[in-house]
């Protein structure tokens, strides 16, 4: 039952970052073709699509670190990796 638990709540995270990276991508594409076309753009668009950016990166987060199951040596040089560049 626990296992089940944990598949629907893994299910149901996965989801809602696919929706929120479609809802930003759509939005921001509805306003620069906005902004190209009729020289304005919608006010709440840019955001909400940094909101929706920190929600995503919450989420998203989670989703990586329950996924991706490293070894320490590769989690180390990825994080060395990642601190170096400029």
């Amino acid at each position: 039952m626990l296992l089940r638990f944990d598949r629907a709540l893994l299910n149901a995270n996965r989801w809602s970052v696919i929706a929120i990276l479609a809802a930003m991508a759509t939005m921001v594409f509805v306003n620069v073709a906005l902004r190209f076309t009729t020289d304005r753009s919608l006010l709440w668009v840019e955001e909400t699509s940094r909101y929706l950016m920190i929600w995503l990166t919450f989420l998203g987060s989670g989703l990586v670190l329950r996924l991706c199951t490293m070894d320490r040596s590769r989690r180390a040089a990825l994080l060395l990796a990642l601190l170096l560049i400029p």
